[in-house]
Parts: structure tokens; C-alpha cells; sequence
């Protein structure tokens, strides 16, 4: 199976890799393979590729436990997301679904929050990313200065959403490198 061949040397690699996760029928045909090699990706991921060393690799709970990471990223996207999952207050039943007790729910949302977020926030920021990408290409090799395509406005506009796009991108990366990130899509700014 090509999962296990996969190796991690850039995060094209991880979101490759989590791509494949998005087709749940695969994920639970090769289950066992592909919670080692999750396990493996979000090593890189914490260690190499983010500099993160002060987080125990792999959580577990106060009565040692161990913590399947892949389930957990599952579950949670499967109902919704980290946030829907928190509004609805669906964390005891994740954790009961993982084969803990109601109680360790909070626990459950905390190791989602400290662990697979950053995963799942750059994952998506990369995707962004790389169809902010894909608009400049054409842009800059398909766009026509006559018709509908050679619009100056709808021009300017694109230009605008890029340069801003631009920004964030900076803006998001040296978060990043210093270790601040947004939580859940609040706003909220911490410091990790």
C-alpha cells in the first residue's frame, strides 16, 4: 500500500496525506495503517516542520491513556468541526464514541485544541493558499486586455484581494514561527 511507503519532508506531504483522509470509507478499510502513519505525519508536523518540542508526543489522558489522535480528527470532523462540536457541546460523546467516560469530554476538547488544530488551521490555510496561487497563475498568463476579462475594475479588485491575501499570508506565517495562532476561529489570540 502506497501509505506506508509515504514519507514526510514538507507539508505537501501532510496535505497529501490528509486529503486521503477525507474519503471515510478508505480511512476505515485501513484504519491500523493509517493511525501509525498519522501518528508519524503529526510527529514531523509538531517537531520538524513547527519547532513545537514542548508538547508530549502522543497525548494521554491523566490515567494514561493513550489518546487516538486519528479517531479523534475523525469524529470531530465528522460531526462538524471543532467548533460545532464545541457550541453543541458534543465533546462527552466524542469522548464516550473513543471509549472514555462522558467525564473526559473536556479532556477530549483540550487535546483536540493543543494538538490536532494547528494541523487542521494550516491544512486549511495551505489549501487556501495554494488556490490563491492557482487565481495568479491565470491571472497572470490568461488575462485578456479586451472583452469581459479586460475589465479594469474587476481587475482592480483582483488585484486588491490578492495584495490583501498577500498580507495575511505573512501576517499568518510569522504567527506561526513565533508561536501565536488563533483558536477556533474566534479572534482570540494566544500565545503558545
Amino acid at each position: 500500500m502506497i501509505v506506508k511507503a509515504m514519507e514526510f519532508n514538507e507539508f505537501d506531504d501532510c496535505k497529501a496525506f490528509m486529503n486521503l483522509l477525507n474519503d471515510r470509507e478508505f480511512v476505515f478499510k485501513y484504519k491500523h495503517i493509517l493511525e501509525s502513519k498519522f501518528e508519524e505525519m503529526f510527529k514531523w508536523f509538531l517537531f520538524e516542520y513547527m519547532g513545537i518540542t514542548t508538547r508530549p508526543v502522543l497525548p494521554f489522558t491523566p490515567n494514561k491513556r493513550k489518546i487516538d489522535l486519528l479517531s479523534l480528527y475523525i469524529l470531530v470532523a465528522v460531526d462538524g468541526g471543532y467548533r460545532e462540536v464545541t457550541t453543541e457541546n458534543l465533546w462527552p460523546a466524542i469522548a464516550k464514541d473513543l471509549g472514555f467516560e462522558y467525564e473526559d469530554g473536556d479532556y477530549m476538547r483540550v487535546t483536540y485544541a493543543m494538538y490536532l488544530d494547528i494541523v487542521e488551521y494550516y491544512y486549511k490555510f495551505k489549501i487556501v493558499q495554494g488556490k490563491v496561487q492557482d487565481k495568479e497563475m491565470v491571472f497572470e498568463e490568461g488575462w485578456s486586455s479586451t472583452g469581459c476579462h479586460g475589465n479594469r475594475k474587476v481587475q482592480e479588485k483582483f488585484n486588491g484581494n490578492l495584495q490583501g491575501r498577500h498580507r495575511l499570508h505573512s501576517l499568518l506565517e510569522s504567527m506561526i514561527m513565533t508561536g501565536i495562532k488563533l483558536k477556533g476561529g474566534s479572534g482570540l489570540i494566544s500565545i503558545m
